[in-house]
């Protein structure tokens, strides 16, 4: 889920996710689930991407976090952690989603499923 790079001839770090894949992680192996501090870190690192471009950008940001974020969850509910670092998680998740709720609710589906915002989608997913 989460990588970094170096862009080419800058030196500076850009951001690299992979995406949920339903169908491939349906099964989600035991191997396959992180732990509890790779899942901190990532988390971490997807929501430190919001910062470099909390404008215009914000729901296709959204659109690439929201994948990874859900992948988080369930390997936290897999694990059944309860632990203090895993309520953390979940707060941050939750100020992802309340985030969006409030900056992305005007968008509507005029432009398509990449550049609309589903604001019942999100609730679930906070859920």
């Amino acid at each position: 889920m989460l990588a970094e790079s170096e862009t080419a001839g800058k030196g500076t770090k850009s951001f690299a996710v992979c995406l949920f894949d339903k169908d491939k992680d349906a099964e989600r192996l035991p191997s396959l689930i992180w732990p509890l501090p790779v899942l901190q870190k990532t988390t971490n690192h997807l929501l430190r991407l919001l910062g470099m471009c909390y404008d215009e950008e914000l729901l296709g940001l959204y659109n690439i976090l929201s994948d990874p974020m859900r992948a988080i969850r369930m390997d936290l509910k897999m694990q059944h952690i309860s632990t203090v670092g895993a309520i953390l998680v979940d707060e941050h998740m939750i100020w992802f989603h309340v985030l969006a709720m409030h900056e992305l609710c005007e968008y509507t589906n005029e432009g398509g499923p990449s550049e609309w915002f589903d604001g019942h989608l999100n609730i679930e997913q906070m859920n």
